[in-house]
């Protein structure tokens, strides 16, 4: 990772008892974190989450431009990624807080040329594959109102 602050943030590892940033960028698996803060009985993507361990995640790994999510990328993203928020800018200011914060940190293993949009992409394939093969009901259950999961530990 290219280390840079990210609008005053240091990439570093977060969490408790964790390693240095430069062993924790490292990570070992990914979290997909559900929630139905839409209330509509559906399970949506939170994030996709780089983990270092149970305890410690890889976090602002670089400073890249943010570019707000639009097309058909924009469309998936309202279906599937969706938190819900006041307005259209708002949304993307969560997105940008995801990508940002977690999504930087996904270029150790998956080269440089990984960008926002490889990102997003990837969380929404995750989270199909692991809707149509019963993952999501067997970890996560059935959604409850305001409810989140972070239960779908995932190997690289």
């Amino acid at each position: 990772c290219i280390i840079s602050n990210v609008i005053g943030q240091s990439p570093g590892c977060g969490g408790s008892n964790c390693p240095s940033y430069s062993t924790c960028e490292k990570y070992t698996d990914y979290t997909l974190a559900l929630q139905n803060w839409c209330n509509n009985g559906n399970w949506t993507i939170h994030g996709l989450w780089p983990n270092y361990d149970a305890s410690c995640y890889p976090q602002y790994c670089h400073s890249p431009t943010w570019h707000d999510v639009t097309g058909s990328l924009y469309t998936s993203m309202m279906k599937y990624w969706n938190w819900c928020a006041s307005s259209s800018g708002s949304q993307q200011s969560d997105w940008e807080h995801e990508w940002m914060r977690h999504g930087t940190c996904l270029e150790y293993y998956e080269g440089t040329s990984f960008d926002q949009t490889d990102f997003f992409n990837k969380g929404l394939s995750v989270y199909q594959t692991v809707l149509n093969d019963g993952t999501i009901r067997e970890k996560c259950g059935t959604p409850s109102p305001n409810g989140s999961c972070e239960k779908l530990c995932l190997d690289l």
